[in-house]
């Protein structure tokens, strides 16, 4: 500052100008406009010269250069400015115009030199400001309302949003799903390939001025969450819903996952749709997700992530939020308000599945497979944990019981001999014949279960050598609270014949009963043991006191009908 010497005279005029010398090119005022921060001149008292700061307003980095007020999770446009105010009652404000037409004005609230004006992306009356360029003035206002510094910016207006997901991975990693009741009706299959769009979004049938992202009127549509219904589509009429929906996939865990994302800017009734023209947007990867390529928002365009959200055998409801970046042309990627949250079902699998044909039902169900994860709920990807499973929540949590009449099969059957055994599995899981079962029963159900899980269990048939029936030690049937003597009512202890399953490790699995595992199965006291991949002969020795005589035949996999 520059300072006049006493010359004696009471009072003397300063004719400089005093800077301020932080000063920015991008401040209204600096660069070659002048000076941001201005000292005017103004006499010295007592050669002690005096000054004032001019109010000034600059634009700032932190307003986001475009954003879709429709976009849900959109809480307000932040309209940032920095400012330097002299007088605490100034204030600040923005004003909105469109080819200047007047779209709002708003006033702002100011935080040290930082003035934010919060815009929720409507015009007068709550109108919606549709896709476009906006003028927006920043201003700093004295008490009578007088405009004493100004700052123009611009910002866009767009329309983002997903219209459609497309999953794949590795080979191999996705596996198909099946409905088994579309509609409710008995063996309505509905498959969903490898190659199926498990994620859509578009207009209905008969829905006329609308798009993918906007119901007729422009209201914004509702994202789809996951199907809740387990054995059959969403319907339109007679047929599938094909145009919004959520369906689950399903995944050998451990696999990467590419996510195809489609990107779409359409306006209901409106041809020109809401894509950027003036800024840069693109579409940035959720938490878990990397992007492969280029990552800019076009209408229509299709940008891949990759990423390995399914870990282990569960029901995993995977949670997206996709976000959008904006910058000027060359400048800073700045987060756009809102987010694009999408929630896919995904089933972990331990493998492929298993199965003695390639025909329909022969896929994985999804309301079975649905069942599985849940009792595994993520504790295991491999055979022994998820085998563990699978006979556990068929013998203890599935509601059923031993035929301790007659022990007939119910929902099983044998087309040769012992061989092509077949299982009624849409019946058994309508539980149209009731919950009562036997072996053969227990042995398909287990079986069939892990075949759709992705494990190559089998069933076998176990004989005494001379096909006269074996003795058994104390057993505890599925739905029995003891361990008997005699599974049946008659007090007959003997199985003609029985059902098991095996691995390809030759270990045994049993959801029918369970064994004494204390060392002393012909009498108490008693220990539960599942059979749960059980040594083979460690498992005829509990079963029966005539191991050495029992005989195995078969080794197939079930017939699902």
């Amino acid at each position: 500052m520059k300072v006049v010497p006493k010359t004696g005279r009471a009072r003397a005029a300063v004719s400089s100008v005093v800077i301020v010398t932080a000063c920015t090119t991008s401040l209204v005022g600096c660069g070659d406009a002048g000076p941001a921060f201005v000292i005017e001149p103004t006499e010295s008292v007592l050669g002690q010269p005096t000054s004032r700061v001019a109010p000034a307003i600059r634009t700032s980095d932190l307003t986001v250069p475009a954003a879709d007020p429709q976009l849900p999770g959109f809480d307000g446009w932040p309209l940032v400015f920095e400012a330097q105010i002299t007088d605490p009652a100034q204030r600040c404000r923005a004003q909105i115009t469109r080819s200047t037409a007047a779209v709002a004005t708003l006033v702002g609230t100011i935080e040290g030199t930082t003035c934010t004006v919060l815009w929720d992306g409507r015009g007068a009356g709550g109108t919606r400001v549709m896709p476009g360029t906006l003028e927006v003035e920043g201003q700093i206002l004295d008490v009578a309302g007088t405009v004493l510094a100004r700052a123009p910016d611009r910002v866009e207006v767009v329309r983002v949003g997903i219209d459609r997901i497309d999953l794949s991975g590795e080979t191999g990693a996705r596996q198909p799903l099946l409905y088994r009741a579309m509609n409710g009706r008995r063996d309505g299959w509905f498959e969903m390939p490898v190659d199926f769009t498990p994620f859509a979004m578009g207009p209905d049938d008969g829905e006329t001025a609308s798009s993918a992202l906007e119901l007729p009127g422009g209201a914004t549509r509702t994202i789809p969450g996951p199907w809740a219904d387990l054995t059959s589509p969403p319907l339109e009429g007679a047929v599938a819903e094909d145009d919004v929906y959520n369906l689950p996939t399903a995944w050998i865990a451990g696999s990467r996952i590419d996510y195809d994302v489609h990107l779409t800017s359409d306006l209901a009734g409106m041809e020109a749709g809401g894509s950027p023209t003036t800024m840069e947007v693109r579409i940035a990867p959720p938490s878990g997700l990397t992007i492969t390529g280029d990552a800019t928002f076009r209408d229509d365009a299709t940008v891949r992530m990759s990423g390995t959200p399914v870990t282990a055998v569960d029901r995993y409801d995977v949670a997206h939020a996709f976000t959008f970046e904006a910058r000027r042309p060359g400048g800073e990627w700045q987060p756009m308000p809102g987010a694009f949250s999408i929630t896919l079902r995904m089933y972990g699998l331990v493998a492929a599945p298993v199965f003695a044909r390639t025909s329909i039902p022969h896929r994985a169900w999804v309301d079975v497979v649905d069942r599985i994860t849940g009792w595994v709920d993520g504790a295991s990807s491999d055979q022994d944990g998820v085998g563990a499973a699978i006979v556990d929540g068929v013998y203890n949590h599935s509601d059923l019981r031993y035929d301790t009449r007659a022990g007939a099969s119910h929902y099983s059957d044998y087309l040769s001999g012992w061989g092509g055994g077949s299982f009624e599995m849409q019946a058994f899981e309508e539980r149209r014949y009731g919950p009562v079962i036997n072996c053969s029963d227990a042995a398909s159900i287990v079986s069939a279960y892990a075949n759709m899980i992705g494990l190559d269990f089998r069933y076998r048939i176990l004989t005494h050598r001379t096909d006269s029936g074996f003795l058994l030690n104390y057993l505890q049937g599925i739905g029995s609270d003891a361990f008997r003597f005699s599974p049946f009512d008659s007090g007959r202890n003997s199985f003609r014949y029985h059902a098991i399953v095996n691995s390809r490790d030759a270990r045994t699995w049993d959801a029918t009963l369970a064994v004494d595992g204390d060392g002393t199965p012909s009498s108490s006291p008693f220990t539960q043991l599942l059979v749960e991949g059980l040594d083979p002969m460690a498992y005829l020795t509990a079963l029966s006191p005539e191991a050495a005589e029992i005989a195995t035949q078969m080794d197939d996999n079930v017939r699902i009908q």
